[in-house]
């Protein structure tokens, strides 16, 4: 049989839809790419809010989304990112060998790129528990947060590119 799905922009029927992609019909296809070319990160996010509260926002739900084809959450306020780590590090994978043009380093901020301490730490969206706040072992001077319970990381706005582009 062909697989059939509803498009995620205008819920119209798409025959012969890849069940492990989010749908996107033809016709909202180009306003997709315009979206990926504007987002942060090359995150898409659908509107199709979950259960989970964002960490940082804490007002917001985190929407189901895509990035480079990885399905993910993400908050449409802060464009906080959760991820599996096995995405995580597929995604940090792909990116570094593709990445083209400079390398970037940005100046180290430790009021901003430091990992949480104290009452400053977050909780799991999805399973509540600390998240372990932490410089990531690789380049970028980045520090993500993980949720050891559920196995998933979450990336401030911004961290990715920080990491795909260092040096």
């Amino acid at each position: 049989g062909t697989n059939s799905m509803n498009c995620e922009t205008c819920q119209r029927r798409i025959l012969g839809a890849d069940p492990k992609q989010l749908p996107v019909c033809e016709l909202c296809a180009e306003s997709r790419e315009e979206t990926v070319r504007q987002s942060i990160a090359r995150m898409v996010l659908t509107d199709s809010e979950t259960e989970f509260v964002c960490c940082d926002c804490f007002g917001s739900r985190l929407q189901l989304g895509e990035l480079d084809g990885e399905q993910v959450l993400g908050c449409g306020e802060c464009k906080g990112l959760l991820l599996p780590r096995r995405t995580f590090a597929a995604l940090i994978g792909r990116r570094r060998a593709n990445h083209q043009g400079a390398d970037e380093q940005p100046a180290f901020d430790p009021d901003t790129d430091a990992p949480l301490t104290g009452s400053a730490r977050r909780n799991c969206p999805m399973c509540r528990s600390i998240l372990d706040s932490y410089f990531y072992a690789g380049p970028g001077r980045v520090a993500s947060d993980s949720c050891c319970q559920c196995d998933a990381v979450w990336l401030d706005t911004g961290e990715i590119t920080r990491i795909e582009k260092a040096p």
